[in-house]
């Protein structure tokens, strides 16, 4: 079976950066990752890079806020983690910042 299911967030994802999340796993073999955001399966496109465990967005936009979801799962079972992310936007952490 699939066990100790993590999912990382980046510590401070802002708007037009990359972003990278990634989901871990501690057991299980021949193990795909899915990626969801909001509930819908996030599929790759010109700006989602999906490979293996991780999940790159380049460029993020404050767009991509939400809850993240991914599942790592294999024929015998699966395990999801959950994570709620926020996109910033540089201007506000520079203001917040004192820069």
């Amino acid at each position: 079976p699939v066990v100790g299911v993590i999912l990382s967030l980046p510590s401070l994802p802002v708007e037009e950066k990359n972003m990278s999340l990634s989901c871990t796993w501690t057991g299980g073999t021949e193990v795909t990752a899915q990626w969801g955001k909001d509930g819908v399966t996030i599929t790759p496109s010109s700006r989602i890079t999906i490979s293996g465990g991780s999940l790159v967005i380049n460029p993020a936009s404050r767009d991509d806020t939400g809850v993240y979801t991914c599942t790592a799962s294999n024929s015998v079972s699966a395990q999801s983690s959950s994570k709620s992310l926020t996109v910033y936007c540089e201007f506000t952490l520079t203001k917040t910042r004192g820069g």
